[in-house]
Formats: C-alpha cells, structure tokens, sequence
C-alpha cells in the first residue's frame, strides 16, 4: 500500500467515526436525553464534587486534586482503551461528545478515592487500596451493570479488581509526594 492509498484509508476511517458521532448523538437527542439513566448520570456526575466540596480537608486540597486528577487521567485512558478493544461499552452520555463514562472516570472514582485518602490517614495504604479495589469491582460495577449503564461484553469484575487497587495505590503515592513537596517547599521558604 502506498502512502496516498494509507491517506485515503485512514480519510474512510475517520469518516465512519464522524457518522457514528452524528448517529450516537441523533440517539441521545430523541432517547437518552431526560431519561431516568440520563438523570442518574447527571447526579452521578455533580453530586459526588458537591459533597467534596463541602467535606474536604482545605489544607490539603492541592494534595488530593492531584491525586484525584491521576485517576481522572488514568482511569479515562484505560477506560477508552477497553472500549475500543470492545471489552465493555456504555449507554445514557450526558452529553454527546462526551464519554458515557464520565460519571465514573471523572466524578464517582476520583472523589471516592480523595475521601478514601482524606480519613483515616493513618491506615495502610494497601488496605484502603483493597477495600477500594473489593468495593469498585464487587459492588459498583455490578451496580451499574443492573442500572443498565455499563455493559462488560469480554470483561470480568475479578478482572477489574486488581486495577482499581493499582489506581488507589498510584493517588496514594502521589498523594504522599505532594505532601513531601509541600514540606519541602515551605522548609524552603523558611530557609
């Protein structure tokens, strides 16, 4: 295949994206859109910041965001990933252009694991990681499987499981260091 024939190729591929786009949201617009699963989706994304907000340690917000935005980062790419190798998909965007699975990436898992790392400081990371790890891929995943958000085709929860204790572990490491940059810092300054 030479270069043009590669060009023109890929130019087909991307318009079979751009058609897919327009008919998911044509599907949005006359059947998700204020549905019961759109509503869900739209609590699901605010209401978890809110409480956040609200209960969060202020000296330490810096710390926990950047924990928080890792997950969001990571879980978002490992997330894209098992959709495009047809793992699992979702349903009810609450916006189009937007992954269905913003509620989760981007609200449900970060805030779940700041709080885990908020409180309770003093216990093993490993054991918050596990708890978060047992309760992601245990009980939220199957939750949202029988609330017809999520839809695993190749995947198993005990799949899910180590993954999650992989990304509690990452924001607690990153957690610590923005802590021991913050030390660092203000020892600086003090200097």
């Amino acid at each position: 295949m030479d270069e043009n024939q590669i060009h023109h190729a890929i130019e087909q591929a991307y318009q079979l994206i751009v058609e897919a786009h327009r008919n998911m949201t044509d599907i949005w617009r006359t059947h998700v859109l204020f549905t019961r699963q759109w509503w869900l989706g739209v609590g699901l994304s605010i209401c978890p910041w809110l409480l956040w907000i609200g209960f969060r340690d202020k000296r330490a917000t810096g710390q926990f965001l950047l924990s928080g935005f890792t997950i969001i980062i990571v879980s978002s790419w490992l997330d894209q990933l098992g959709i495009a190798m047809g793992l699992w998909h979702y349903h009810w965007e609450v916006i189009p252009f937007m992954p269905a699975n913003f509620p989760w990436n981007f609200s449900l898992l970060p805030v779940t694991v700041m709080f885990l790392l908020q409180y309770k400081s003093g216990i093993h990371p490993l054991f918050k990681a596990l708890l978060f790890g047992g309760f992601s891929a245990f009980v939220a995943e199957p939750v949202s499987q029988m609330a017809d958000l999520y839809h695993p085709v190749h995947w198993k929860h005990t799949y899910s499981f180590p993954i999650y204790v992989g990304l509690y572990l990452l924001a607690s490491n990153i957690a610590k260091k923005g802590i021991d940059c913050g030390k660092s810092f203000q020892e600086d300054s003090n200097s």
